[in-house]
């Protein structure tokens, strides 16, 4: 059972954001990262030249819901402890799986700008939140994502107006590998460049509010969001075959 303590509930819900060291053994992840190294090998190259992030960062390579390719990968996803910490951070009872995604920089791709993950995402629910992990060890020169702390308290919000707002940056510098990080759907977040001549590999798992309902598309959402919820009508329940229940209280 894992216990937020309070304080890191508190850190969590005032920043948008929070880091918990070593949440996940090594092992586990370096298992994880040959895993989906061999997914990769087995997709074709038209799913991957489709996967490139070409309005993000040239070199950027983001696969969604991997954990349908692989059972060791699905197992890491449908880990209990990681929604069960996802869940405690929200302040809800139970949480479902959006989706997962690696968030491959190649070298020397540029920074990602400045954003907020909940704009795309068409649910009735601010209880999101993602997870954001190393495949590799992320040195102090790249750093974790940088995050705007209290950004999530003002819905959709834009780099000036937090900016304006008076609203401080924060980059947790570098993370070993088992280091995890958090973030609410609405905290604004980059990341800077990948300057040197390696891959930075993290791997992503977001989870909303176990109860979240299909909303209309938003005016600047992708329609590609809806696959994450094959089935379902809007204003239904969002608990299709690919949004299973992972920790309930």
């Amino acid at each position: 059972m894992f216990s937020t303590k309070g304080s890191l509930s508190h850190e969590f819900n005032e920043n948008g954001h929070i880091f918990i060291k070593g949440l996940v053994d090594k092992q586990e992840i370096k298992h994880l990262e040959k895993e989906i190294e061999l997914v990769l090998q087995d997709l074709s190259q038209k799913e991957l030249s489709d996967s490139e992030r070409d309005d993000f960062s040239k070199g950027f390579l983001e696969v969604t819901n991997l954990w349908t390719r692989s059972e060791t990968i699905r197992n890491f996803v449908h880990s209990p402890l990681l929604a069960e910490v996802a869940a405690k951070l929200l302040g809800v009872d139970g949480v479902r799986l959006h989706y997962d995604c690696i968030l491959f920089k190649k070298p020397k791709s540029n920074s990602t700008p400045w954003h907020q993950d909940q704009v795309a995402w068409p649910l009735d629910t601010d209880n999101t939140i993602t997870l954001w992990l190393p495949l590799n060890k992320i040195s102090e020169k790249i750093g974790s994502l940088k995050f705007i702390n209290g950004s999530q308290k003002f819905g959709e919000l834009s780099l000036r107006k937090a900016i304006r707002e008076g609203l401080k940056e924060i980059n947790y510098g570098c993370l070993e590998i088992g280091d995890v990080t958090f973030h609410k759907g609405w905290t604004l977040h980059s990341a800077d460049s990948n300057t040197f001549h390696e891959t930075r590999k993290a791997f992503a798992i977001v989870y909303y509010a176990d109860g979240a309902r299909l909303t209309k598309p938003k005016q600047n959402i992708k329609q590609d969001f809806y696959k994450f919820f094959p089935g379902i009508e809007i204003g239904g329940y969002a608990n299709s075959n690919l949004n299973p229940l992972l920790y309930k209280e």
